[in-house]
């Protein structure tokens, strides 16, 4: 009798313990599901829901620069350059540039209006295939005008249209502001200016390459991608900085204030690809 006893005395202590064990269960569920609902309700009340997902996973694998890196073969004697290009991409242009750049055994960026990239995804894919995407905002427009809202809906479209995490924003046309670079920060962008400007319309070739060797170690050329001429200069702009030791790059954070060739200071510079 006192075995049974025991027996009956503990099947209500074991249900006690499952109920338990339920309770704590869905109080764990809850809170999972809870908590990023409620730090998406806070983000959405301070403003900080315009912050980019820019550690999102890729919906789609990506080609990558990575073979040519592997094919650059530059010996950076006195370091590395950066060429990147606005404006693009170019059903006309980007083909030939990339093609150019594959030749001269050279990685870029390009700095991509957010339009343009998404009717020609293949272009970006092709781009890629040689360096770096990045934005160049949605509409081609300057972002210093207009409501902030604008603002922040263009470098979140684009972003979204680039379709993978991208770190580096360049305002159309370099014009910036305080306004400006607060916002593409809050998106967790880093803004890009130049140290040497080869971009202009119906700059000829002899004038780009002209241009672009008078940029320094870690310096960045900016070009521009849609221009025939670019793509004709690009050749010959790697061969010359190749003999004097400088190695195409791409950019990196520097641990320095940069000056801009328009005035503006940032702090990127060129880094080993």
């Amino acid at each position: 009798m006192a075995h049974a006893a025991t027996q009956t005395d503990e099947q209500p202590h074991r249900g006690l313990v499952t109920h338990i064990k339920l309770a704590g269960l869905a109080v764990l569920g809850i809170c999972v599901i809870s908590i990023p609902v409620t730090v998406a309700l806070l983000l959405s009340t301070t403003g900080a829901s315009d912050v980019l997902t820019i550690g999102d996973a890729p919906q789609r694998e990506y080609p990558t620069p990575a073979t040519a890196v592997e094919r650059a073969r530059c010996e950076p004697k006195r370091g590395y350059y950066a060429l990147t290009f606005d404006g693009g991409p170019d059903a006309a242009t980007t083909p030939r540039l990339v093609a150019a750049l594959k030749r001269s055994r050279a990685v870029a960026t390009f700095f991509d209006v957010g339009g343009r990239a998404a009717r020609r995804a293949d272009l970006v894919d092709l781009q890629r295939s040689v360096g770096h995407v990045a934005s160049n905002g949605y509409s081609d427009a300057p972002l210093v005008e207009g409501p902030r809202e604008q603002r922040v809906h263009e470098l979140q479209v684009t972003a979204r249209v680039l379709g993978y995490p991208n770190a580096w924003f360049r305002p159309p046309h370099g014009l910036t502001g305080a306004e400006l670079d607060e916002d593409v920060r809050r998106a967790g962008l880093t803004p890009v200016h130049w140290t040497v400007d080869a971009a202009g319309d119906g700059l000829p070739a002899a004038t780009i390459v002209e241009r672009a060797l008078q940029v320094r170690p870690a310096g960045i050329i900016r070009l521009d991608e849609r221009a025939e001429a670019t793509t004709d200069a690009v050749p010959e702009i790697v061969s010359a900085l190749r003999k004097r030791g400088l190695c195409p790059g791409f950019l990196g954070e520097a641990n320095a204030t940069i000056k801009g060739a328009n005035g503006i200071a940032f702090h990127v510079w060129a880094v080993k690809p």
